[in-house]
């Protein structure tokens, strides 16, 4: 083989080489903009639900306020605690784990104050879907009692 044939076969084959390269970073490119395009759906996303989480979080630190302090009259003259009535033992200590403490001298609900990361927490969430669940139910089942602690208006 010829000098020249040599250098002719080594150009075909850099050349080669770059063309496929050229292909494998085309596909790379193509492959990094879809999922930055994914990525920046799934911020979007999470933006609107961080909105509907947050929306749902005052809804349900404004029940927990509510009912946390109230009493109401079960018998003639024998009151009972709201908070104790509208949540169960299990999710009263889900609530104070997560949403926020029974203050002890004046036994009002004090409301942690949730991050984003916090709103956008599975297990939060799950809280607070079964605080307003346990509210509705209560309003639904007792409406009287529900407008005497300001539940309905």
């Amino acid at each position: 083989m010829t000098t020249e044939e040599l250098i002719g076969v080594l150009g075909g084959v850099v050349g080669l080489v770059g063309g496929g390269a050229g292909v494998l970073g085309a596909f790379y490119q193509r492959k990094q903009t879809r999922l930055m395009q994914e990525q920046i759906l799934g911020l979007q996303s999470r933006d609107t639900s961080y909105a509907t989480w947050t929306a749902k979080w005052e809804q349900a630190a404004d029940a927990l306020t509510k009912t946390c302090p109230g009493y109401v009259m079960v018998e003639h003259s024998n009151s009972k605690n709201a908070y104790e009535l509208v949540f169960s033992v299990p999710l009263r200590q889900r609530i104070e784990h997560h949403l926020g403490k029974q203050v002890f001298f004046t036994n009002k609900f004090r409301p942690k104050i949730l991050s984003k990361d916090d709103l956008l927490n599975s297990v939060v969430q799950e809280v607070i879907s079964e605080v307003l669940e346990a509210v509705r139910k209560f309003k639904q089942e007792h409406t009287d009692w529900s407008r005497s602690l300001k539940l309905l208006e």
